[in-house]
């Protein structure tokens, strides 16, 4: 699953767009960066349906703005511009 990590960011109530599911999306048409497709901190494919494995005690639904794996932040920018 690809995502840009600036409409992460910026969005109060994250979620993973449509148009990122498309696999010819590389890079965001609203940033102009590249997508990314895993986790920038423990390089895990992104799976944000994997989130809760293992959290059957917790209520409250997952930030889908961090890593299933590490826990981390998917937000963090780091990415190439693809115009320059």
């Amino acid at each position: 699953m690809q995502y840009c990590p600036l409409c992460l960011a910026e969005s109060t109530d994250a979620y993973y767009r449509i148009a990122w599911r498309v696999a010819f999306y590389t890079f965001c048409p609203k940033h102009l960066i590249l997508m990314e497709d895993r986790c920038r901190h423990c390089g895990m494919a992104v799976a944000f349906h994997r989130i809760e494995l293992g959290k059957y005690h917790q209520l409250d639904a997952p930030d889908l703005a961090v890593c299933w794996k590490c826990g981390l932040s998917l937000t963090d920018f780091n990415s190439q511009c693809v115009i320059s």
